[in-house]
């Protein structure tokens, strides 16, 4: 690709105001989700959890949306519940499950005995 053509398509990816908050969720939410697995590793009380996360403002996301393109129209997704990555769930937000012999073991281990007997 030509300088000329990566010139307009950086322009384009950090015009949209949405792409550029959605960023940001993604980044504080990381932050955020990694300092609770610190902590609950550390084996800290939730009463003393609370103060020790790091602040997720979420009137900063109140008008946040998923964005994701449809192929057929091209419009956007309005869905505006968004999950850890920034997406809506039907874009990208829930698990497939596990994908490996050692996560399935591990899946079955947490399951009720009345679920693992099906």
């Amino acid at each position: 690709m030509t300088t000329k053509s990566m010139e307009g398509c950086d322009k384009q990816r950090f015009s949209d105001p949405q792409a550029v908050a959605r960023r940001e969720f993604v980044r504080q939410s990381c932050q955020w989700h990694q300092a609770y697995d610190r902590l609950v590793a550390e084996g800290v009380p939730m009463a003393e959890m609370a103060s020790r996360l790091p602040s997720f403002d979420n009137g900063l996301f109140a008008n946040l949306t998923c964005g994701a393109r449809s192929k057929q129209t091209g419009s956007p997704c309005r869905m505006r519940v968004l999950c850890q990555n920034g997406r809506c769930r039907y874009h990208g937000g829930l698990s497939t499950g596990p994908r490996t012999a050692a996560g399935i073991a591990k899946v079955s281990r947490n399951l009720p005995a009345r679920s693992a007997m099906k």
